[in-house]
């Protein structure tokens, strides 16, 4: 699976995986909106993209579990929610 995050000046964040790579946790920086957001899975550290503005952000998925399902919204400025699924 492949997955891909566009930023609007242009930076892209492009994380690959495995088939039997699964995301168990969400991290990041977010204020008003989410600043910075990375996706770590059960076989590697995020990779990330976004700034450096607001306070830090951890999403785990309960012990033996994995995200499977994502959904965000965002406007022209930024990233405003990410919703995930179990």
């Amino acid at each position: 699976m492949k997955m891909q995050l566009y930023e609007g000046e242009g930076e892209t964040l492009v994380q690959e995986f495995d088939d039997d790579e699964y995301i168990i946790e969400i991290v990041g920086r977010s204020g008003w909106g989410i600043d910075k957001i990375g996706f770590k899975t059960n076989k590697n550290e995020p990779k990330f993209l976004g700034g450096e503005g607001g306070g830090p952000f951890t999403v785990k998925a309960p012990e033996g579990f994995h995200f499977t399902c994502f959904s965000a919204a965002a406007n022209n400025d930024f990233l405003y929610s990410v919703g995930m699924q179990i």
